[in-house]
């Protein structure tokens, strides 16, 4: 069946057992997750955003992590890049390599979209001329991802404008 089916299925489950069955709650984000990926790959943003939104609210451990991935996603293709890097931030927090949820490879994941968000707030700061943001924001894509070398270039060119050699 579909993601969509089976989240109605599973929300009327959950109402008639009164929330008892934790195993249910668990399946019904997994659902709202893959409804709201599925919604999102055939271009349905808003209701993507409105299921991820669901799944959002249950995101715990390291499923949650990709729950709100998953959303930022959808929120920078809507153009929320506040938004997407939010949950981006959020989902880092969840799968920190020091924590209990620890994932090396969903941390890297999340990290290179968390740089990559600074990153472009840095070239949009940059492109109004507003160097101090720029400079912040490129410092904060080296701090999640320092060997990218394209952000290095960039605080550079920041300190070059600004003739901070």
């Amino acid at each position: 069946g579909d993601p969509f089916t089976a989240a109605a299925d599973l929300e009327a489950a959950i109402e008639l057992c009164d929330g008892t069955y934790p195993e249910a709650e668990r399946l019904l984000g997994v659902t709202y997750n893959d409804a709201g990926v599925q919604a999102a790959q055939s271009g349905d943003l808003a209701g993507a955003l409105a299921f991820l939104d669901k799944a959002a609210l249950k995101a715990d451990g390291k499923v949650g992590a990709r729950f709100l991935m998953n959303r930022g996603d959808v929120r920078k293709r809507m153009g929320n890049d506040a938004g997407a890097l939010e949950d981006y931030e959020r989902a880092l927090a969840i799968c920190d390599p020091k924590g209990a949820n620890r994932d090396d490879a969903l941390n890297w994941e999340v990290s290179c979209k968390v740089s990559l968000m600074h990153h472009d707030m840095g070239i949009a700061h940059f492109n109004r001329t507003d160097y101090g943001r720029a400079l912040t924001s490129f410092s904060l894509a080296i701090k999640c991802n320092p060997n990218v070398v394209q952000y290095r270039l960039s605080r550079a060119q920041v300190a070059q404008v600004q003739g901070k050699w």
